[in-house]
């Protein structure tokens, strides 16, 4: 893929200001593409966290249960 050239300043101050934002959108570019590698992960990790409560959900029911079942006997 091609970007477009932007235009370029006549004067050192213009150019200096070009720096300074190609610098602020290659560090957002950089955040966002680690972001983007690390996205698997947390997803994975939200994930387990789902189920591990899921998990301590069914648990908790089949104690009741349970308890239900011991006090009708």
């Amino acid at each position: 893929m091609t970007l477009p050239q932007p235009e370029l300043p006549k004067n050192i101050a213009g150019c200096h200001a070009l720096i300074k934002q190609l610098h602020a959108e290659l560090q957002v570019a950089s955040q966002r593409i680690e972001e983007m590698a690390s996205d698997g992960l947390q997803d994975a990790a939200t994930r387990l966290a789902h189920l591990e409560a899921l998990l301590a959900e069914h648990k908790e029911t089949i104690a009741d249960q349970q308890q239900t079942i011991v006090s009708v006997l």
